[in-house]
Formats: structure tokens, sequence, C-alpha cells
């Protein structure tokens, strides 16, 4: 691994977010974007999940050991 950004925003939540969420008439959820680059620059994963508001908390941690 090389870099992995991590974009971390609040979303308009969708009809199916409210679904598979339980989110009944809350309108928003919190939405998690992350790339890995391996050495090359090589994108080996790419993450995009959502979770509930009054369930979310996050933490990254990211170690680099020689390449």
């Amino acid at each position: 691994m090389s870099r992995a950004p991590h974009a971390v925003s609040a979303s308009s939540a969708s009809a199916r977010n409210r679904e598979l969420l339980d989110l009944g008439d809350v309108d928003y959820v919190a939405v998690v974007k992350s790339q890995t680059f391996d050495a090359q620059g090589t994108m080996i994963e790419h993450t995009q999940s959502r979770h509930r508001l009054d369930h979310f908390c996050f933490r990254s941690t990211a170690v680099r050991q020689g390449v």
C-alpha cells in the first residue's frame, strides 16, 4: 500500500438506504469513500459505505511498511 485516501461526508438518504438501514424518516446517512493504491500507483481497492448517523464513528489507521 502506497496511499489510501478517505473521504467522509453526509448524503441524502435514498429510499433504499432507509429500507436497508431501517432509517424510518431520517433524511441523511454518513458516506465513507476510500481507495487504496499500491506502490506503482495502481488502485487495488475502492469502497463506498453508508451508515446510520446515530451509529457512526470513523477511525482510520494506514500503516506503510517498506515498499
